[in-house]
């Protein structure tokens, strides 16, 4: 079984996906990616993936924002729009934590399937669910209690990630760089 979970929106030019991280108990890392974006509301608003309803029509950053009426320009305010979204909602305006409670009930719904498949015992909000995390978890936490299939024995904690929005780049290098560490010990023994 896994420890833990990572989840994160990312947002690219190219696409955006759920993406799930995971170290096995062994120390091993393994990277879960969503290909097909899981769909909540098959009647929901249109995604950038062309199809109707997908998690990130409900927790991502923009979708969240907008619920929240923030305005949302193209690309290049991702940090700008969590500070404005923390700022709102640590001062409890109204529209803001309700745009957060909902995106933490579907977080949950997209997280609860996740967890049942790969059994973790705790899911970490990173990117700008990081920051965000004290008015999404108690929504997440319902979702999960409500929709793992463990809840009952053993329940999935929720926790903030502490590594801020610029956790999947460090994520990145570091694996880039382990992998090549891996290389130079492999090259290494065969000169040995």
């Amino acid at each position: 079984a896994l420890d833990a979970l990572h989840a994160e929106v990312v947002a690219t030019r190219s696409e955006r996906t759920l993406q799930e991280w995971g170290h096995d108990q062994d120390g091993s890392q393994r990277w879960f990616r969503v290909v097909e974006r899981p769909i909540v509301d098959r009647d929901g608003a249109p995604c950038a993936c062309g199809s109707l309803g997908c998690l990130e029509t409900f927790v991502g950053q923009e979708a969240i924002a907008r619920r929240a009426g923030i305005e949302v320009g193209l690309g290049g305010r991702m940090r700008s729009v969590t500070e404005e979204l923390v700022r709102r909602a640590g001062a409890g305006e109204l529209r803001t934590l309700r745009s957060l409670d909902e995106a933490g009930q579907f977080l949950g719904i997209g997280l609860a399937a996740a967890v049942n498949l790969f059994d973790v015992e705790a899911v970490v909000l990173g990117g700008c669910f990081g920051p965000l995390a004290p008015w999404l978890e108690e929504s997440v936490r319902v979702a999960l209690d409500e929709r793992v299939l463990s809840a009952a024995w053993a329940r999935c904690e929720v926790r903030a990630s502490q590594f801020g929005e610029g956790a999947a780049v460090r994520g990145g290098a570091a694996l880039t760089l382990l992998t090549a560490l891996e290389e130079l010990k492999g090259f290494e023994e065969q000169l040995g």
